[in-house]
């Protein structure tokens, strides 16, 4: 049996990771692409800025009280959110020194291929399998 609580540098930690990618408000399904969107900013450099998108985006442009401006942006525009979906590439395979607690040689080995990573967690498994049964 393998001893608990041990050092961070006797532990390897293997990860698959399938970054975001960017994405579009059509394809996200984003509400303020789909619907549109009201922005209100006080009457000054931000209403400034807003307007100067005009002719790249649609709006209409309102004075309500207080000293407000009030945007209506129209449906089917892109928004100024910047979406994110699951990559639909190629998983990232990684190996790295350490676990939850660090990586304190800072030591990363990024796979190409999957068989190499299946093949390297495969042999850690037995490594640990065969110190715990020596104890």
């Amino acid at each position: 049996m393998l001893p608990e609580n041990m050092p961070v540098q006797a532990m390897t930690t293997f990860r698959v990771v399938q970054p975001p990618r960017p994405a579009t408000c059509a394809e996200y399904g984003c509400p303020r692409y789909l619907n549109g969107w009201l922005t209100v900013v006080p009457e000054g450099p931000k209403a400034e800025q807003a307007r100067s998108l005009r002719g790249r985006y649609r709006f209409t442009e309102t004075v309500v009280d207080g000293g407000l401006v009030e945007f209506r942006f129209e449906p089917g525009q892109e928004c100024w959110a910047q979406h994110r979906m699951p990559w639909d590439g190629r998983e990232r395979l990684f190996q790295r020194a350490g676990d939850h607690r660090g990586n304190p040689t800072g030591w990363i080995r990024e796979f190409t291929r999957g068989d190499d990573w299946v093949d390297a967690f495969a042999s850690n498994q037995i490594a640990v399998a065969e110190r715990a049964e020596r104890g």
